[in-house]
């Protein structure tokens, strides 16, 4: 049985065939429950299993099918695993994926507060423009609820032809993404009245096309965080069903991540 067949639900479904069938590896990452004023950057973060089967903080490439130890050493809490796979344990990066539209609303307000409504609509109308204006059909996209501030359109990269080496990956992702930004008419990362930003995940040719956002999170896992009330909150990263999408509402979303597996 391949990797990828071990893996339910499988965040690598976007592989292409050829794909499938090698030996790839990839990256993870766990943290605690962050609070909402507190620093992104200084935050620990853990990379690796290291002795006695403690979380450690230094980075290592695993084989795929680790990312289910992976989710019960952090109890399916906060995880995440690289955009990049790789050659090998040390080796280079060489599949990029999937191509993710990241769209995210939130505010500060003595705490964050997110307009989870806006953002659906943003993430109705970018569905929209996939289908209509790059054909894509219901097989080369899906669209999750991220857990908090918004929603992660995963696309096969092989549906846009992107082939070639990762830097040429990150350079044609870039150029698709601005496509989607240019046709809510602007060239800004706020897409929406309501603030609903598009996150630049593969930056621009200003800064050579390197990713912003090298992590994404685990399909199905726990986004945990700790409000500025003191309050400990949790809604889990959800797919959504694409033909009912532009009749959901964000309140029946977050109550169906907030129930338990």
């Amino acid at each position: 049985m391949s990797q990828i067949a071990q893996l339910q639900p499988s965040d690598f479904w976007w592989l292409s065939g050829h794909e499938t069938g090698r030996d790839l590896f990839v990256g993870v990452e766990h943290h605690h429950p962050p609070t909402d004023d507190e620093d992104y950057y200084s935050m620990q973060r853990f990379h690796s299993v290291g002795a006695g089967h403690k979380l450690s903080r230094a980075r290592k490439h695993y084989r795929l099918d680790f990312l289910n130890q992976w989710r019960s050493l952090c109890n399916n809490t906060n995880v995440y695993r690289t955009l990049e796979l790789f050659a090998s344990d040390k080796g280079q990066s060489e599949v990029l994926g999937p191509f993710l539209v990241d769209i995210d609303n939130s505010n500060w307000k003595d705490g964050y507060e997110e307009n989870l409504g806006d953002a659906l609509a943003v993430t109705c109308t970018v569905v929209e423009f996939l289908s209509k204006h790059w054909k894509l059909s219901e097989r080369d996209l899906r669209v999750f609820f991220s857990g908090r501030k918004g929603f992660h359109i995963e696309v096969r990269p092989e549906a846009l032809s992107m082939a070639g080496s990762v830097a040429d990956q990150l350079k044609l992702s870039a150029e698709k993404r601005q496509e989607i930004i240019e046709h809510f008419g602007t060239r800004n990362n706020i897409v929406s009245s309501g603030g609903t930003l598009i996150d630049p995940v593969y930056g621009d040719r200003f800064d050579k096309y390197k990713l912003k956002h090298p992590y994404i999170r685990l399909h199905g896992s726990w986004n945990k965080w700790v409000g500025n009330d003191g309050i400990e909150r949790a809604r889990r990263k959800i797919e959504l069903s694409l033909d009912k999408l532009s009749d959901s509402r964000a309140e029946e979303i977050c109550a169906q991540a907030e129930k338990l597996e």
